[in-house]
């Protein structure tokens, strides 16, 4: 269908124009995008759109009708099912997809995470979101954490959470610690100071940056290493030491 001389921007068209354009030919994948994208599109023009399978051939297009509110159930939950990942995180995040079609989504992205590439995957952690998060947080290369640390729906938490898995290498738990976000976190600088698999000296760097009370947590902790645990009470000692002299220096 080509544009009339006279006729409206899709984008511009109001209800009645948008349900009257739908009607009045084969729309082509650009133009039955550009409805979709119009706010008065409705669910009967949706309806329109579907008895065409021309205008179903681009994931762009199923991507909108899947998500769009209202839709019969079981026709969202077969647009689902024919969507890439990326389609799929789209309507997860779209806060207009209904909750149910949300949480679908969500479940086929969880089923889909272990055949998707390296490269699928560095790319979905740096927008997932919550519970994704938790799912790519069980990856064991270092590029997908990274990219999940920089994630910016990353919470103090989810960190923690990610901190407490035994399986993180030695290099990531060095991003962490180094991280110009979340190294700045004491709670988290804990942590990462106390799992079995950081790399001594991070170790040791981190525990200057702690307060008192967490050193002396680390001196006695039996999940910290014998050399963190003796570097934490050197830490102590030294501190107490400096204590004392500055308070005789103010006497």
């Amino acid at each position: 269908m080509g544009y009339h001389p006279c006729m409206k921007p899709i984008g511009e068209m109001g209800a009645q124009e948008l349900e009257e354009f739908v009607r009045s030919g084969e729309l082509d994948p650009l133009e039955t995008l550009q409805v979709l994208r119009n706010p008065y599109c409705s669910l009967q023009i949706v309806e329109d759109i579907l008895r065409s399978t021309r205008n179903l051939q681009t994931h762009a297009v199923r991507e909108r009708i899947a998500g769009f509110p209202g839709l019969d159930l079981g026709t969202a939950l077969n647009m689902l099912g024919t969507l890439p990942w990326l389609s799929l995180v789209h309507v997860a995040q779209n806060p207009k997809t209904p909750p149910l079609i949300r949480r679908n989504a969500e479940r086929m992205l969880v089923q889909r995470v272990h055949a998707l590439t390296l490269g699928e995957l560095v790319a979905l952690a740096r927008c997932a979101h919550r519970p994704l998060i938790r799912v790519l947080g069980d990856q064991h290369d270092e590029r997908v954490l990274g990219a999940l640390l920089d994630n910016p729906r990353m919470a103090e938490n989810d960190v923690l959470q990610l901190v407490q898995k035994k399986h993180l290498s030695a290099g990531i738990l060095a991003q962490i610690s180094t991280h110009r976000r979340w190294g700045n976190y004491a709670q988290v600088r804990y942590a990462v100071a106390i799992h079995p698999n950081t790399p001594l000296p991070v170790c040791l760097s981190l525990l200057v940056r702690l307060p008192l009370k967490d050193l002396k947590d680390i001196a006695s902790s039996h999940e910290a290493g014998a050399a963190v645990r003796e570097g934490a009470r050197r830490l102590i000692e030294r501190r107490q030491a400096e204590t004392q002299r500055s308070g005789k220096i103010r006497r």
